[in-house]
């Protein structure tokens, strides 16, 4: 249970921008925080019925809001079914997750508790140290666009940053990535930030953390500290493999079947939502993605 209902609601945090404000993020809102509240009560003593039952209710409520199902409908579903057993049987599900601990419930009541779903999942995932500097190049531009969005000290904030960024690239080595890694991470706490530019900092992570390799940093200084060997020239050629762009995505044409509402009436200087749904026919390989982004043209 603990596993599924994890892995669900960080599917739903890292979408949690593009989520229908109006339909579904007032509901969802009020079930993570019921759902927190509840675990938070049983985090000295887990009664385990009580924890699976809570899961299977905020799942099943879940999955009835709109554009859920298409996010995390796979593991919710299992979550939502589990409990729909025949009296005296013990699902592999249920035994399998029979001794959620105390330290368990309070992980995941903390992960629901938490005031900036999108930032909180973007920041369990880390990034993919070979990348760093593209990643910084892409990113860092992006910000630039919010700032007049953003509290007046995030610009203070953001110009701090990237003064620290080149004093620390100006004292390392061209292999250290890691100033890279804490700038991006600074962005990352800057509210407003996540929630504007989710899809440009998942782009950029990965759910592991990488095993620590020795990469080039064009902007490094040229020159290695006397202490320092220099690295093996295999090692430099690995290097020189790993900063190579990222692949662009290549672009699929492919036919929808789609149903759309207009609304009835219009009102002047009043959003109306227009509903469209989706339904992929192919390529069929996009079904284990899950989730498959679309352009309209």
């Amino acid at each position: 249970y603990d596993v599924l209902l994890e892995r669900a609601v960080l599917a739903l945090y890292l979408q949690w921008p593009y989520l229908p404000r109006r339909a579904t993020l007032p509901t969802l809102e009020t079930l993570r925080k019921s759902l927190a509240a509840e675990l938070a009560g049983m985090t000295d003593s887990p009664d385990q019925e009580r924890f699976q039952t809570a899961a299977h209710d905020f799942a099943g409520a879940a999955l009835a809001l709109p554009g859920v199902r298409a996010i995390a409908g796979v593991d919710l579903g299992k979550l939502a079914a589990s409990a729909e057993t025949r009296p005296g049987l013990r699902t592999a599900l249920t035994s399998s997750n029979a001794s959620v601990t105390s330290e368990r419930v309070r992980e995941l009541a903390a992960m629901l508790d938490t005031p900036d779903p999108a930032a909180y999942a973007i920041g369990r995932r880390f990034y993919r140290g070979s990348l760093l500097p593209q990643a910084w190049d892409d990113i860092r531009p992006a910000v630039e666009t919010l700032l007049d969005r953003l509290p007046a000290d995030a610009r203070t904030e953001v110009e701090a940053i990237d003064r620290d960024l080149q004093t620390a690239l100006g004292n390392t080595t061209r292999f250290d990535v890691r100033p890279y890694e804490a700038a991006l991470l600074r962005l990352e706490a800057i509210p407003g930030v996540v929630a504007a530019l989710a899809d440009r900092f998942v782009r950029w992570k990965s759910v592991e953390k990488e095993k620590t390799l020795a990469v080039a940093n064009p902007r490094g200084s040229e020159s290695m500290p006397e202490s320092a060997a220099a690295p093996p020239m295999v090692e430099l050629v690995a290097a020189d493999a790993l900063v190579a762009p990222p692949p662009e995505m290549e672009t699929v044409e492919v036919n929808f079947h789609t149903d759309v509402k207009f609304p009835a009436r219009l009102q002047r200087n009043k959003v109306e939502w227009l509903v469209v749904r989706l339904r992929l026919e192919e390529p069929a390989e996009t079904v284990v993605a899950g989730l498959v982004p679309v352009e309209f043209t």
